[in-house]
């Protein structure tokens, strides 16, 4: 019984694959996860890419989307402040794909919502980050003036209109 297990592991030795080592260089490169973006995603990256995106809102085009958004809201009042904060996210988001790639984040909104709480996680330790970011929204939101304008309120049901 002493002699089966040796030639057991001998026989599974011969039968398993022979792995080689190889040069990293004549490794395939693997793609990048959205786990490794974040890992990768320290506070220079941070740092740039809110600088980055500061510039993009304070941009011409940036705000000339903004004041369309804000002209939209002042003539035809229909939405609610929880829409209009919608259509900013929104605006804002586009903005963001298209940055986040060149930091390793994928140009969806599920990238840029990685790429968001990268950006959360690393102000929370650096005083710097957490400044720059608030000022991005304080620039966003300055670019709004009927955001906060009452939503309109819808009549009230009477006895006679309800039957």
């Amino acid at each position: 019984a002493g002699d089966a297990e040796p030639k057991a592991a001998a026989a599974k030795a011969a039968t398993a694959p022979t792995v080689l080592a190889a040069e990293p260089k004549s490794l395939p490169k693997a793609r990048p996860t959205a786990a490794m973006a974040d890992a990768a995603f320290g506070v220079e990256a941070a740092r740039a890419l809110v600088a980055e995106l500061l510039e993009k809102y304070q941009s011409d085009d940036f705000i000339r989307r903004c004041q369309a958004l804000d002209d939209m809201w002042a003539k035809n009042n229909n939405q609610t402040q929880a829409d209009r904060l919608l259509s900013i996210t929104r605006l804002c988001d586009n903005v963001m794909r298209s940055l986040i790639s060149r930091y390793g984040f994928d140009a969806s909104p599920d990238g840029a919502k990685r790429a968001e709480r990268a950006v959360m996680d690393v102000a929370r330790a650096h005083a710097d980050v957490k400044e720059r970011r608030a000022l991005l929204t304080s620039t966003i939101f300055a670019h709004f003036k009927h955001l906060n304008d009452p939503a309109p309120r819808r009549p009230l049901a009477t006895s006679s209109s309800v039957r």
